[in-house]
């Protein structure tokens, strides 16, 4: 693995939304733009304010932001229930990636989520290679395909968190 960047993790205020809506879209559309509608820079962040901007409104709707050098480079957008733990959105900044970021995140995150939930989900894009392969080699199992743009990926969650956690601690051993 290449050197592990300095990062950090916190939680998103709620009341600070508004200011990092136009960041998160950023990194949103930075990675996403070849899936998205086609529309226009503005257009697509027009449509994200308009429905990530109220979804965040909701309790349950959590976002873990990912920050170097205090600059936002990553967020996890995610949500529970008595069933699962729902990553709605996991971006980060390209040059991040392969670095062990998302699973010191999850190591991160482990500790606040409800004990006992049996299921980890995500969707993604057919065509984004990327999250596809890194989801498979996390464990998950493509676990419904029906054809069309998006893939449904589960894991059980207890062991997904405890590989990121064991991972993050033995890469922490060797610093």
């Amino acid at each position: 693995m290449n050197e592990r960047p300095d990062v950090t993790f916190a939680f998103l205020d709620k009341s600070e939304k508004e200011a990092l809506l136009d960041p998160l879209f950023a990194l949103f559309y930075e990675n996403m733009r070849a899936y998205l509608g086609g529309g226009s820079f503005e257009e697509e962040r027009a449509l994200w304010k308009h429905e990530v901007g109220p979804a965040l409104d909701k309790a349950p709707r959590k976002v873990v932001l990912v920050r170097e050098g205090g600059e936002l480079a990553g967020f996890l957008m995610y949500y529970t229930n008595e069933k699962t733990f729902m990553i709605e959105e996991a971006q980060l900044r390209r040059d991040l990636c392969g670095k062990g970021v998302m699973r010191r995140l999850f190591a991160f995150l482990a500790p606040f989520l409800p004990a006992g939930i049996p299921h980890v989900e995500a969707f993604t894009h057919r065509e984004n290679l990327l999250p596809n392969g890194i989801l498979r080699h996390l464990g998950f199992v493509n676990a419904e395909d029906d054809g069309g743009p998006f893939l449904r990926w589960q894991a059980d969650c207890a062991p997904f968190l405890a590989r990121c956690i064991a991972n993050t601690e033995k890469n922490r051993e060797k610093d």
